[in-house]
């Protein structure tokens, strides 16, 4: 919604290049009296200054990925160029994610020696506690991080070209909400983004329970694998960084081979194929689990896991583009940043509770840290490592196969409308069917329009049929569910969880409640503008400024975003 004359996002890029360079620096740079531990327990107050500047990194890095990404769909209309735009993309984050990763083992360290402390059943192996000198290496690390980052952003604000905004049309600079409804009705995103969100749920949990797989099902404590003379690798701590590297490994060199692929086969086809390859290479992971000390084993398969989830993020980024030239033509706007937006923080923001779940299940079942684990605590981390993202990963790919963006054909036909759209003209919906007429909203009510915006097409049939009062009481009962009944639940769970969550222990409800508070905040904000409009939209139609029938002509307009689902062909 900017007006920068230079370009609606390069005020994102030049601000964002100077507050991550800040906030980023800031996290690693606790002053040293926050530092100290009080008694026998770590500072709550450098966690505290580390969990404040690490909150405005990651909303820093919202406020530069939106506009990047938009601009990286806005570039061109070729379908080809932008699997290239967003595949370099997808290459140059995965060796930043490489080097975060292997980076830290090259620092000088310090370190104590072994612990002194006997590993149960184990008398001949004790752990050996290694500590990077983070208070020297980790700042100067993060600052020249920040700077690179900072002189990349600016750069780009400087020299890359984007429209003019001021040859965007007005409807562009809608508000948010109106924007979000419009977003959310249009179907081949529906299909994309409810994809995502189910993957989403488990496909993160892997990493979340593969620390205690390498500690407590490869290598038990007290077993043979961890204790024998001809071990290769005792170490779990090890095994779970050489796991790590061996993954991110596959998942690099997968990526050319999966641009060829959508090269080949086209993009829904190659995107269906490498979710096939996630859900295949997730559930064979359970067969080095089942027999203790499969070292070699498992770094194979991570590499094939790897593999597999090779090229995901930049093949989703570069199919969203095309579902925004889809909105263009329904609409004959563009709202990169909406769309980008949900397949970034929606997917993320079911991912807390399911990296939660997998902990609590763990404490409830008896866990116990440091002594080989009970046969429920053993098969949890089994099913949450391999069975459990496999079958939900599968769900996933089922919903991709309604997707309907099949053919480069099917985009240059969308291409060709958009064009007839801007010339005035119907066109061909080619995806669904039927002459879709160009984006002119009704004159009687343009001045009404965002307004009536707020709403659903199906919102303002039932205002049609039935009168505001049913639609009042629809919104009302969503906002207080919300915030009388999700609120409370969640403001209890985050007060129960948080004794646990700041004496370290592993399980905590914390991260549940705050799920349940985000989502509740969500909900509170966006029906709490929408019953507000409701009401203003009721008052203006009392008094006679908009009639109903200018309700029932603007239904018109909503019908291009229902029209695919009822007479599709």
């Amino acid at each position: 919604r900017g007006h920068a004359a230079g370009g609606r996002r390069k005020p994102f890029f030049k601000i964002g290049a100077l507050v991550t360079l800040l906030v980023f620096t800031f996290s690693w740079t606790p002053p040293w009296s926050l530092s100290q531990p009080v008694g026998d327990k770590a500072s709550v107050a450098a966690s505290m200054w580390y969990g404040v500047f690490h909150v405005g990194f990651a909303l820093m890095e919202t406020v530069v990925t939106l506009p990047v990404d938009g601009l990286g769909g806005d570039l061109t209309y070729n379908s080809v160029e932008r699997n290239r735009i967003f595949f370099h993309r997808g290459v140059w984050v995965m060796l930043g994610i490489m080097v975060g990763v292997l980076l830290p083992a090259f620092l000088p360290s310090t370190c104590t020696g072994t612990s002194g402390d006997e590993v149960e059943g184990c008398p001949s192996y004790k752990e050996v506690v290694v500590t990077h000198d983070g208070c020297t290496t980790f700042p100067i690390l993060a600052a020249v991080f920040s700077v690179i980052t900072a002189a990349g952003l600016w750069n780009l604000g400087r020299t890359v070209q984007e429209r003019d905004p001021r040859t965007l049309a007005e409807a562009q600079h809608m508000p948010v909400v109106p924007s979000l409804v419009q977003v959310s009705m249009n179907r081949p995103f529906q299909i994309i983004l409810a994809a995502d969100i189910v993957e989403a749920i488990a496909q993160n949990t892997p990493f979340v329970v593969m620390p205690f797989v390498t500690r407590y099902v490869v290598l038990p404590p007290g077993s043979e694998a961890r204790c024998g003379e001809d071990v290769m690798i005792a170490d779990p701590d090890t095994l779970f960084g050489m796991f790590g590297v061996v993954y991110f490994l596959g998942n690099f060199a997968a990526m050319p081979l999966w641009r060829c692929v959508m090269s080949r086969f086209g993009k829904r086809r190659a995107f269906i194929l490498r979710n096939v390859a996630v859900c295949v290479s997730t559930l064979v992971l359970i067969g080095p689990l089942l027999q203790e000390g499969a070292v070699v084993t498992c770094c194979v398969f991570a590499f094939f896991w790897g593999m597999g989830n090779g090229g995901g993020d930049w093949m989703l980024r570069t199919i969203v583009a095309d579902v925004v030239d889809y909105d263009e033509f329904l609409t004959g706007t563009r709202r990169e940043a909406q769309y980008f937006m949900g397949i970034e923080f929606l997917p993320k923001f079911v991912e807390i509770p399911s990296e939660a779940v997998p902990l609590l299940l763990m404490a409830w079942c008896g866990y116990e840290r440091n002594v080989a684990q009970n046969e429920a605590v053993v098969w949890i981390l089994r099913l949450f490592f391999s069975l459990i993202p496999a079958a939900v990963i599968a769900l996933g790919t089922c919903m991709l196969f309604y997707f309907p963006m099949k053919t480069s054909e099917q985009h240059a036909a969308l291409l060709e409308g958009i064009q007839l759209h801007r010339q005035g003209q119907p066109a061909k919906d080619p995806y669904y069917g039927g002459q879709i007429e160009a984006a002119k909203l009704p004159t009687d009510n343009a001045a009404h329009i965002e307004l009536l915006s707020h709403f659903y097409g199906s919102e303002l049939k039932l205002v049609v049929d039935s009168g505001f009062e049913a639609l009042r009481r629809s919104v009302l009962t969503r906002l207080l569910v919300a915030g009388c009944v999700a609120a409370p639940v969640g403001a209890l769970l985050l007060a129960m969880g948080m004794p646990a969550l700041l004496d370290g222990e592993d399980a905590s409800v914390a991260p549940l409640g705050s799920f349940l508070l985000g989502v509740t905040i969500l909900v509170v904000w966006f029906e709490g503008v929408r019953y507000l409009k409701l009401g203003e939209l009721r008052s203006k139609q009392e008094s006679g400024e908009i009639k109903m029938s200018v309700l029932e002509e603007s239904l018109t307009y909503w019908s291009r975003f229902t029209y695919a689902a009822k007479h599709g062909d």
